[in-house]
This record gives C-alpha cells, sequence and structure tokens, in this order.
C-alpha cells in the first residue's frame, strides 16, 4: 500500500513536470506570435500553456499582455468590445502577481488598467505588491474587493520600511520603474498626498519635515550638501520695502517635442502684455497694472525680459526673428553648467565627467524635464540676470512658463499674485491642481507656471530655492532620476505644501521653517490661470483666463483643427496662440 502511494505521489510529480514544461513551450511559442506582431495567435498560446498549468505565472502575465493588446486594437478599430478584453486581461496579470509576489511587470500593467478605471487605491496595493520583497510575513496577495483605509495604510508602512530597497531596485528596472511611477500616481489620486510625499523622501534618503528631525546626508558631514528639509537659517529672502522693478519671464525648449512655432507664439504672446522690453525700469512693480487684459496703452509699463533656455541656440533664436519677437536671450544648456561651476555650487565640480542618470551625480546631459530643475540652481540665477540685463543690486522676479501655454491677454495680473505669494513667505510658486480636471488630485502642484525671486545676491549666497537642486547630488541624483517621474512630483518633495493645504484624512499639515515653502497659484474660477480641460468641460466663459495651460492633449498646435470641427474654445484660443 505504501509503495502504491509512493508511485502515486512520483507520478503525480512527474505529470506536473511535463505539464510545466508543456506550458512553458507553449508559453515561449506565444511569446515569438508576440515578437511577431500576431497577439491573437499569441493569446491562444498563452491561454492552453494556463490551462496546462496555472501554476505558471509567466504564462498568465503574458496572456494579460496579448489580451491587452487586442483590446487596444479593438478599440483602435472600433470592433468588439474593449472594455470586457481589458478585464480580461487585468484578471491575469493580478492571477501572475498572485503566483509570484513582487512581479513588477505584471503589477505596473495591473495597476495602470486600475488607474484608467479610476479604481486608484486598487492601483496603490497592486503596484506595492509589485514593488515589496516576498521575505516572510510581508502582504503577498492583492485585495480584490476591500478597499479600506486600514490595508492601505499597512502597505505604504511596509513599503516606507523598504524604501532605500524599493529605489535601489528601480535603478535599471524598467518594470519596477512603471511599478513606482503608477504607485506615485495612484496615492495621489486616492487622497494620499502626503503619504506618497513621506515615502519618495524615504527613498531618496532625505529627512521627513518636521522639527528635531536630522537630514540624511552623504557619508562625511564636511561633504553634506545642503539638503530640502535640513535648517536654511540665512536663506530665505529678507523682507522688501518695494517690488522688483524686473520680471524675468524664463522658457525651456530642448529635444523636438516643441516646434519652433511655441517659442514663437510664447514671445508674441508676451509682447502683447503691455511690458517695457527695452527702456531702463522706471517704476517697481507694484507701482500700477496696464489698463486691462487687453491694453498696453495705460498705467505704468513694466520692465520685462525673456529668456529661452535650450539645447538648440540657433533655432531658439531663428524662432524669434520670424516676426516680431520679444525674446531677449537664447541660453544653451552648457551656460548654466559653467555659471554652476563659477558659482561653487555642491556637484559642480563633478559635472564634468559625470551626466545625469548614467553617472552618479549632476552633469550636462539631464533627462528630459529635469532641465526645468536646472533653472532653480544659483548657476541659473546668474544667467538669467545676465542674459536679461538686470542690473546690479536690483532684484527681479522669475516667471517661469511651460511653450505649451498660451497668452491670452495680460499677464502682469498673473505676475503680481506670484509676487503677493513669494512675498507672503514662499521660496517657489507653482500652480495648484485644484480647479485642473486633468490632474485628477486637489492638493498637489503643476510646474507649467512658476515663480521665484532672482535676488541681488544671487550667485553669492544660497537662496532658498536652489537649495532643491543642492540636494541631487552623488547617488541621489541617479535614484532620483529613476524614481521620480514627474518634475510637478519632484517639487512637492522638495517644498511641501504649507499649513491649510488638503492632506491625507488625518495628517498633519507641514509648515516647520526647516522646509522650503511652496506657494500656490490657484486655477480655481479661471480668473488668472485655467487648463485647456476644464475650460473645455465647462460653459465656454465670456472672457479667458490670461494664462491656459496644456498639460496634457490636446496641445495649442491642434486647436485650429478642433475649431473647424465646431470648438468654439479651441476657435478663440488658436486666434490667440496664432
Amino acid at each position: 500500500m505504501a509503495a502504491l502511494a509512493a508511485e502515486s505521489t512520483r507520478a503525480a510529480k512527474l505529470g506536473a513536470l511535463l505539464s510545466r514544461r508543456r506550458a512553458r513551450e507553449l508559453n515561449d511559442a506565444g511569446r515569438v506570435f508576440l515578437e511577431s506582431g500576431l497577439p491573437a495567435k499569441a493569446e491562444r498560446c498563452f491561454g492552453a500553456a494556463v490551462a496546462e498549468c496555472d501554476g505558471f505565472a509567466p504564462a498568465w502575465h503574458n496572456f494579460g499582455v496579448a489580451t491587452l493588446l487586442l483590446a487596444n486594437q479593438a478599440k483602435h478599430e472600433g470592433v468588439g468590445d474593449h472594455t470586457v478584453l481589458r478585464g480580461r486581461a487585468l484578471r491575469y496579470f493580478l492571477a501572475a502577481l498572485r503566483l509570484r509576489p513582487g512581479f513588477a511587470a505584471a503589477a505596473a500593467n495591473a495597476s495602470a488598467l486600475q488607474l484608467q478605471a479610476q479604481q486608484p487605491e486598487a492601483a496603490c496595493e497592486t503596484a506595492a505588491h509589485g514593488l515589496l520583497p516576498s521575505a516572510s510575513g510581508r502582504p503577498r496577495e492583492p485585495v480584490a474587493g476591500d478597499r479600506r483605509g486600514g490595508v492601505l495604510d499597512e502597505l505604504v508602512r511596509v513599503l516606507h520600511a523598504d524604501a532605500l530597497a524599493i529605489a535601489r531596485r528601480c535603478v535599471g528596472d524598467e518594470d519596477a520603474l512603471r511599478a513606482v511611477s503608477n504607485l506615485a500616481t495612484a496615492l495621489r489620486m486616492a487622497g494620499r498626498h502626503a503619504a506618497a510625499v513621506s515615502l519618495w523622501r524615504s527613498m531618496l534618503g532625505m529627512a521627513p519635515c518636521g522639527p528635531g528631525t536630522p537630514a540624511v546626508g552623504p557619508e562625511s558631514a564636511a561633504d553634506r550638501p545642503p539638503v530640502a528639509g535640513a535648517p536654511i537659517p540665512s536663506s530665505r529672502a529678507p523682507a522688501r520695502d518695494a517690488r522688483p522693478a524686473h520680471v524675468v519671464f524664463v522658457c525651456a525648449r530642448w529635444g523636438d517635442k516643441y516646434g519652433p512655432q511655441y517659442l514663437s507664439a510664447l514671445a508674441r504672446g508676451l509682447g502683447r502684455s503691455g511690458f517695457d522690453w527695452g527702456a531702463r525700469p522706471t517704476a517697481p512693480l507694484a507701482a500700477g497694472l496696464p489698463g486691462d487684459a487687453g491694453s498696453a496703452t495705460s498705467g505704468t509699463r513694466v520692465r520685462a525680459s525673456l529668456v529661452c533656455m535650450t539645447d538648440d541656440v540657433g533655432a531658439a533664436l531663428e524662432a524669434a526673428s520670424a516676426g516680431e519677437s520679444v525674446l531677449s536671450a537664447a541660453l544653451s544648456f552648457a551656460d548654466l553648467d559653467a555659471a554652476e561651476a563659477a558659482c561653487g555650487s555642491v556637484g559642480a565640480a563633478r559635472s564634468a565627467e559625470e551626466s545625469g542618470p548614467g553617472g552618479t551625480g549632476r552633469g550636462a546631459s539631464w533627462p528630459g524635464w529635469w532641465n526645468k530643475a536646472r533653472l532653480l540652481g544659483a548657476g541659473a540665477s546668474r544667467c538669467l540676470r545676465a542674459a536679461a540685463g538686470v542690473a546690479d543690486g536690483q532684484d527681479a522676479v522669475a516667471v517661469f512658463l511651460d511653450l505649451d501655454v498660451v497668452i491670452t491677454g495680460c499677464i502682469l495680473p498673473v505676475v503680481r499674485r506670484c509676487m503677493d505669494l513669494l512675498e507672503e513667505g514662499s521660496d517657489l510658486v507653482a500652480l495648484g491642481t485644484e480647479g485642473m480636471l486633468c490632474e485628477a488630485r486637489a492638493d498637489g502642484v503643476n510646474s507649467s507656471v512658476m515663480a521665484w525671486i532672482l535676488d541681488s545676491n544671487s550667485g553669492r549666497r544660497r537662496s532658498p530655492h536652489a537649495a532643491a537642486l543642492d540636494c541631487l547630488s552623488g547617488e541621489r541624483c541617479r535614484v532620483a532620476m529613476a524614481v521620480v517621474h514627474r518634475f510637478d512630483h519632484w517639487l512637492e518633495i522638495v517644498f511641501p505644501l504649507p499649513a491649510g493645504d488638503l492632506l491625507a484624512s488625518g495628517a498633519a499639515a507641514v509648515s516647520e521653517p526647516s522646509c522650503l515653502r511652496m506657494g500656490r497659484l490657484s486655477c480655481e474660477h479661471g480668473n488668472l490661470v485655467g487648463d485647456f480641460s476644464t475650460l473645455a468641460g465647462a460653459s465656454t466663459p465670456a472672457r479667458l483666463p490670461p494664462v491656459v495651460v496644456f498639460p496634457l492633449d490636446p496641445k495649442p498646435h491642434r486647436l485650429l483643427e478642433l475649431s473647424r470641427s465646431g470648438d468654439e474654445l479651441a476657435g478663440r484660443l488658436a486666434r490667440q496662440w496664432a
């Protein structure tokens, strides 16, 4: 009897091994079909693989990939119900994750589908399970129906404990990167903004923003850079009796996403705002406004300059020469590197041999939107002041505008509101996401418009906003460029939101003086700034805000096309942008 039982056990084990081998062969065949662009055949292979061995996680994941490709194809061709196929793909990804805890690819794909379905809490849990190690006692199985806050709180606690390990894993692991990106978005959509900021600060080895907490820096205290969250006793700008008399508008262009027409349109829009683009200033900013949003003939005209930071100075100057333009100067990002070195800022000495994400420090080849972060350095302040012709000893305010904004009228009310927030103690001003439909969250920031002081001491002492850049040195730079996926999220990490802002339920607002302060320019009611998606979803306003931002699609170059299909708002904005 015992011999029969043993033989039966051996036969079962052999059968399981053969089933797994056949499943692996079917999975390999399906991958060949996928790579050949044949998702339907691939789906059949993967389906057969999981039928042969339902415990083979890679086959479940690939089953989901093929099904998702078919869903996208059905949506594009308008054939079949793509939502049903997406639901199946989600189930397959979750099955793979249950079988293999820490399966980052499955977690990334599943959480992306959950975000698209407006299920941020489920996406949080799924992404977290793809990042957590499979050590004993750790949560392993995504919770299918229970969205209780306690479950998510426990996951966030465990993520905090493993934050540094997760960050190291993300360097060079594309699947983990996607899971981390989805987690960042999901936490914010789920109303866990404070948890997201705190977790990412832990990933970067930065101190929590709170009293009595030491900042985490490099090994040697002598080498320790100024860290956001550490006390900055001498850097906050003193109270000013008069506002800066010079406004330096700043934009940044890199790569080929935005053609030269974007710079031309921005320059033309600013040129209609009633600023003095040539003569020396005669009065401070507080002296008055042009008469109204469309007039440049009344009131005291404020001295202004427009500077474009770019990786192609020649193209920027060519764009500016096409028609009337107020572009004052185009500076290369290499100019910033030289200025940073001249200022002796943190990491400047290493920038020549270490480049962005490929090295361990800051350098010339910063990727994508990280070029916006470079504008906050002391070297950038020096460059901007020189390019704009700001007089020695004179303060100025820098106002950054994304290239894809549309200026519809006089922007000076926006500048004055930014100045109000800076004078109230903010180190940096950015847009608040309240009233921005495309952001799907009410407690974050958007960097389409930013402002900060270019004080007369820039380049001779570290200003508060430069501290945000100073903490990007050494290993932290490499990790930050891996785990932070939006410049807006980076701002939220280094500029904690002020007291009174709505954070996660029960969380205390951060207002300690040891933290850099963020001022938020409201987009609610569209009085000063509005985003296109929100304006398009409401009745067309009689009067457009002076600045309209386009964080997502469509972009301004498509406005004329949209207007031809009867979109009144697009038509009005197209006339302003052209």
